[in-house]
């Protein structure tokens, strides 16, 4: 088999099938932004900032962006992890400083005393500023948690937010979930297409397995169109031939930018490349997933990353 990429066109990718000339130009609004005639104008989520939080034992975590402009309004950039791990955050352009909360009394809720950590730049002793631009993805924007409540920081503006359970829990890139679960069902692919922040809040942008990784099979990506979800890729799945590849499901808002989309699944193949060791891939795109995969292939060098793409496969319809 050639090492340059085979392109196999099943069809043309026809963007009215998949909807996609029906998303508005604009990404989500921010809860409560738009605001009345002559207010200023709707800020919306266009960028991420993503990082991973240390520390804090297995505690529940929030990590929050707070704008540097002081803004007195309810917390709106934040997500919440089961425990300590990787993070991301889907905001507007704009500057922030980035902390992490922990839920030290286990009650399920984030205050102002449970701050645990913030970002900085070097040894410096206070928070950095993260300036993230319209479209960009900011990443190792990380940060080590105390472990004890007295030991934190203390933040100079009030929060109070709940935890809720689990299912608020932002889920992280490798997870392992069968094809049938719930966080693929067509709820969440609608709420992915017309309400991707709080999708984002929730799932993030991730890659996911449906079983371990085994070093001895070719791992074969799945990328869902609009609307879509991996048990779009069910048909397929139960026909693999799973003793010489391992399906992975990307898993993304499709109401987001096609370019941060792909961005997001570059920073993901790049997360699972660096755990796993992986050297070859084949992807399977459909509709809109082909418009994203093809971003991905052309605008970045997956080879200097030490990642072949043995086949790229897109379709129109499944």
């Amino acid at each position: 088999m050639k090492k340059t990429i085979r392109f196999i066109c099943m069809s043309v990718m026809l963007l009215i099938a998949c909807g996609y000339l029906s998303i508005k130009k604009s990404d989500d609004v921010q809860p409560g932004r738009q605001g009345a005639a002559g207010a200023r104008p709707p800020e919306y989520n266009s960028s991420v900032i993503m990082g991973t939080v240390s520390g804090g034992g297995s505690r529940a975590i929030m990590v929050m962006a707070v704008p540097t402009s002081g803004s007195k309004k309810d917390p709106e950039n934040y997500i919440i992890l089961d425990r300590p791990g990787a993070y991301m955050i889907y905001v507007p352009a704009g500057s922030y400083r980035v902390y992490a909360f922990c839920d030290y009394d286990n009650n399920g809720l984030f205050d102002q005393g449970e701050a645990a950590g913030f970002f900085r730049d070097g040894e410096a002793g206070v928070p950095a500023e993260v300036r993230v631009a319209e479209g960009e993805v900011r990443t190792e924007i990380n940060i080590t948690t105390a472990q004890q409540r007295a030991s934190g920081p203390i933040v100079p503006f009030a929060v109070r937010v709940r935890g809720d359970d689990a299912a608020r829990c932002q889920t992280a890139n490798g997870d392992i979930f069968k094809i049938y679960d719930e966080r693929f069902c067509t709820d969440n692919a609608d709420r992915g297409w017309w309400s991707p922040s709080l999708f984002m809040k929730v799932f993030g942008a991730h890659i996911y397995a449906i079983q371990e990784y085994n070093s001895k099979k070719i791992p074969i990506l799945f990328v869902h169109g609009a609307q879509g979800t991996p048990q779009n890729w069910a048909y397929f799945l139960f026909r693999l031939d799973t003793s010489r590849y391992q399906p992975w499901f990307y898993y993304y808002p499709s109401g987001i930018r096609l370019s941060l989309a792909s961005r997001l699944l570059y920073e993901a193949l790049l997360d699972l490349r660096k755990r796993f060791g992986f050297t070859t891939i084949c992807i399977a795109a459909h509709s809109m997933g082909g418009l994203i995969t093809r971003e991905l292939l052309t605008g970045y060098d997956l080879k200097r990353d030490g990642i072949t793409v043995k086949v790229y496969v897109t379709m129109d319809r499944l």
